[in-house]
């Protein structure tokens, strides 16, 4: 089985031109000071449709410094733009899985140094028929 959290990170990180806005870098755990800004989180969750497709969510949390929402989207839709662009195809499992960019909303912050900006994907497994 394809694993969505290490194909994303995976992706991610190996954008140079990402890596060099995401000072942070990309996690998997959420630890968030100032002085790791801008950075993104990752956090997913799967269900079974059928015996051929599974469907879930990747949850893209980007952490950047007070209100530049202008500097977060250019990281976002650079974002969009990596995830969607691949398709990842296993031989093991027969699986092929997409991401598909949905919303994104700007979630207010206890602290206001922080802005966050989370962004949805959907995430798509599908299985080979075999015929």
């Amino acid at each position: 089985m394809i694993n969505p959290l290490g194909a994303a990170y995976e992706a991610l990180t190996a954008d140079t031109e990402l890596m060099a806005l995401v000072t942070g870098g990309v996690s998997t755990v959420w630890n968030i000071s100032t002085a790791q800004l801008p950075r993104i989180i990752l956090g997913y969750d799967t269900m079974r449709i059928d015996q051929f497709i599974r469907a879930g969510k990747l949850n893209l949390d980007l952490f950047f410094v007070g209100n530049v929402v202008e500097a977060a989207n250019t990281i976002k839709n650079l974002c969009v733009s990596i995830l969607e662009s691949i398709v990842y195809d296993t031989d093991e499992t027969g699986e092929t899985l997409r991401f598909y960019y949905e919303t994104d909303n700007l979630i207010t912050e206890d602290n206001p140094d922080i802005g966050h900006l989370s962004v949805i994907f959907d995430i798509r497994f599908a299985r080979k028929l075999l015929i």
